[in-house]
């Protein structure tokens, strides 16, 4: 999604130059313009921050730091099982292939 100052794009050549361009309308990509991109920051904006207090209502205060290193440390673990099972399956696939 690409936003510039007027919807669309318009055609242009080198030969062209600047005549005949419209100030402020891309002349690679369509874009959206400003009148309609403005509303969807609003947007963004507010579901963020709702989500932000989501999270505070859903996790006390005292416990969100626990709860966000707990996560990483999950992941973390998560991650390296992984690799952990694919280099168990390898060792055990080579071997078994001679």
């Amino acid at each position: 999604m690409e936003s510039f100052l007027l919807d669309g794009n318009q055609p242009h050549s080198q030969a062209q130059g600047k005549a005949g361009l419209v100030y402020g309308q891309s002349i690679t990509d369509k874009c959206m313009s400003w009148e309609r991109t403005e509303p969807l920051f609003e947007m963004l904006a507010e579901a963020l921050e709702l989500l932000g207090r989501l999270d505070e209502v859903h996790t006390p205060a005292a416990g969100r730091e626990d709860h966000r290193r707990g996560q990483a440390a999950e992941a973390s673990a998560d991650h390296e099982g992984a690799g952990a099972g694919t280099s168990d399956r390898r060792a055990r696939d080579a071997g078994g292939a001679h």
